[in-house]
């Protein structure tokens, strides 16, 4: 005879049980009564052998796998008896081993939380005391508002102490709070319970050499702010998980790269994998490179097994594999198929960990490999002075680096010196990216040191950044104003119009480009694709350095007429402005990135600037440089693109017109 509990895991209430193959609802009901009782009679071995853990819920922290704030969590601290002494409390807590011919597991739980809390094994077979929100025990009665607040028996909060035994038997199991689960298991209450069906074997005819537990889990940081805080729960804060969103996925309490290789415990040959589900949402390992064969799931194991590379891991879902690897030593990543492979919008994160065999089998076991350190080559890029450089995971500190052990890239990136050799700043992140820095006007070699880890040895290197003041770029004259006056530009340009049957509005006037109007945005294209480092210019004798004109660098998308993203160069009250327009027409709204201070903008004279192939905008007032900006989003920037011009005041004017594709 069976029961277990039926639970929502998102809403954290119990609303039955199943005893047998009947439901024993929480009325009163003097049959369910009886049989419940009988049921828990049956479940008592008679002169079992037994273990027994001690273990307290309390308040931890864990660092911001990105280098923020550390975020709060809950977990358990394994203590001898009657908790005269514990150690540091760990997410996921310690994993519980019941002996084989152990026959009953019993854990004594302390809890040092503001909240009541619970346990409970999903799986493991044990009569339950559901307590109500009220604190009460026992059946409902009337009073039909009552909600479930935990599974089973609780201790008290800060002081309480509870007892909690089960019959145990072979599989692999989650323990985890029995109180609010969608929140306090959220919190970090959860962890692994195994037990072997004999020595050699996990259940009858799955037997291993060695094995390893994969917990996955996952971080809500606003949620975990909210229960810190003790907002959840009131009206300025959540009260459910309905908007859970989680930003941290981890693997045995860790994200991908901190922990990137898996330790196996045992001998060279066959391992089991026992993974667990802690989080709330769906998760499906994957192994890359081979198969593995599912033996069981929720500690029961399979009639037939299956072999596949993958294994569906739903929330609180156990699930066992064997995996035989190849002959002479292999690695081996797992990954979350669902692409959980992020930490916070960083990339190259995530639940990602990696399965290295020496040539004879597992580190650390007979015949296993040692660790090599890895390689950390120098690393030289160049600037511009004044401009903060952003350089990709692509193209960053890691890109040149080696792991020469086998495993391809777990390598992490970390930051030796706050400050660079010349006052300049940065911040490296964990998968090579970096921003730079420099300080104020500085011109020349500037530099920061790093090491690079494969979570064992590590290795150091230095990053040498060089920045050089630009030059005015030299470019073609392009404009063909010097016609007839004409109500067009010419057949070198394309620009906006209403309609069919409408005349342009920037027409050729004293052989110079003027706005007759500007109703429709005074946006002109030169019908060119240039290369992706480019440049353009233009000249006016009537102050064109105001708020009248700019230049556009990049067009691209959309049509010739109205490209969808472009860089606009202009002079707006003093400053030269550079923004962006992305995803939009000429009409749409520009994002502004960077502006300087110039006196020439109130002037006459020229107006030139530059983009190169990583997004680096320079702009120049009468040939003097002065400042730049590397623009976000830079991949949309890395192609070629048009140049042109935008006159947005009635009846301004630009000539000489000059343009094209830099060295």
């Amino acid at each position: 005879m069976s029961h277990q509990v039926h639970t929502d895991r998102q809403h954290g209430f119990a609303s039955a049980f199943t005893v047998g193959s009947g439901i024993m609802t929480t009325r009163p009901n003097v049959l369910g009564a009886v049989a419940l009782a009988v049921a828990a009679a049956l479940l008592v071995p008679i002169q079992a052998l037994a273990v027994e853990y001690h273990l307290r819920a309390e308040p931890v922290t864990i660092p911001d796998p990105n280098g923020g704030t550390a975020i709060p969590m809950w977990g358990y601290a394994l203590c001898t008896a009657s908790w005269a002494s514990c150690g540091a409390a760990t997410v996921p807590g310690p994993a519980l081993t019941v002996p084989v011919g152990d026959d009953v597991l019993t854990v004594r739980l302390a809890n040092n939380l503001p909240s009541p809390t619970s346990l409970v094994i999903n799986g493991l077979i044990k009569p339950m005391t559901p307590v109500w929100n009220d604190g009460s025990s026992g059946p409902r009665g009337a009073n039909l508002t009552k909600r479930v607040r935990s599974f089973d028996t609780e201790a008290a909060a800060l002081t309480g102490t509870a007892v909690y035994t089960w019959p145990a038997r072979p599989g692999t199991y989650l323990y985890q709070s029995g109180t609010q689960p969608q929140v306090q298991v959220q919190m970090g209450l959860y962890g692994a319970v195994t037990r072997n069906a004999s020595a050699t074997e996990a259940y009858a005819g799955a037997a291993y050499n060695n094995e390893a537990i994969l917990l996955y889990s996952e971080i809500d940081p606003a949620l975990h702010a909210a229960v810190q805080g003790g907002t959840y729960g009131t009206a300025t804060g959540p009260t459910s998980t309905f908007d859970y969103q989680p930003k941290y996925f981890l693997i045995n309490g860790k994200v991908y790269p901190d922990a990137p290789v898996v330790t196996l415990a045992g001998s060279p040959g066959v391992t089991l994998l026992r993974f667990l589900n802690a989080g709330l949402t769906t998760h499906v390992p994957m192994i890359d490179g081979t198969h593995w064969t599912l033996v069981a799931e929720d500690g029961k194991p399979y009639p037939y097994k299956t072999r596949q590379y993958t294994a569906l891991l739903p929330a609180a879902k156990t699930m066992d594999v064997l995996l035989t690897p190849d002959a002479g030593g292999a690695v081996y990543p797992i990954l979350d198929r669902r692409l959980s492979l992020s930490n916070n919008g960083l990339e190259d994160g995530g639940m990602l960990v990696y399965l290295q065999y020496g040539a004879a089998g597992v580190p650390g076991g007979v015949g296993g490999s040692s660790n090599v350190p890895p390689v950390a080559v120098n690393d030289t890029y160049a600037g511009v002075t004044g401009v903060a450089l952003n350089v990709a995971a692509a193209e960053g500190v890691l890109a040149n680096d080696l792991n020469t052990d086998g495993i391809p890239s777990p390598l992490r990136a970390v930051a030796v010196t706050a400050t660079t050799g010349n006052s300049g700043t940065y911040t490296l992140n964990a998968n090579g990216s970096f921003t730079y820095t420099p300080a104020p006007g500085f011109t020349g070699s500037d530099g920061f040191d790093y090491q690079v880890t494969d979570g064992e040895a590590v290795a150091s290197a230095h990053v040498t950044i060089t920045l050089t003041a630009p030059s005015a770029p030299a470019a073609a004259v392009l404009d063909d104003f010097g016609r007839v006056d004409s109500t067009s530009l010419g057949v070198n340009w394309s620009q906006v119009v209403s309609s069919a049957a409408s005349a342009p509005n920037v027409q050729v006037v004293s052989a110079q480009a003027k706005a007759v109007s500007v109703g429709l945005g005074g946006l002109a294209i030169w019908n060119t694709l240039f290369l992706d480092k480019q440049s353009a210019a233009f000249r006016s004798s009537v102050s064109v350095l105001n708020d009248s004109s700019a230049l556009v660098l990049k067009a691209t998308g959309g049509t010739a007429a109205a490209p969808a993203n472009y860089v606009r160069v202009r002079c707006e009250a003093g400053k030269v402005v550079v923004a962006t327009m992305m995803g939009g027409t000429n009409v749409s709204v520009y994002v502004n990135q960077a502006s300087f201070n110039v006196a020439d903008c109130a002037n006459t004279g020229t107006l030139s600037a530059a983009v190169d192939n990583k997004g680096i905008v320079t702009a120049f007032v009468n040939g003097l440089y002065v400042g730049g900006v590397q623009l976000p989003n830079v991949g949309v920037w890395r192609g070629g693109g048009k140049i042109g011009l935008q006159l947005q005041t009635q009846d301004a004017t630009v000539d000489d017109f000059a343009g094209g594709t830099q060295p």
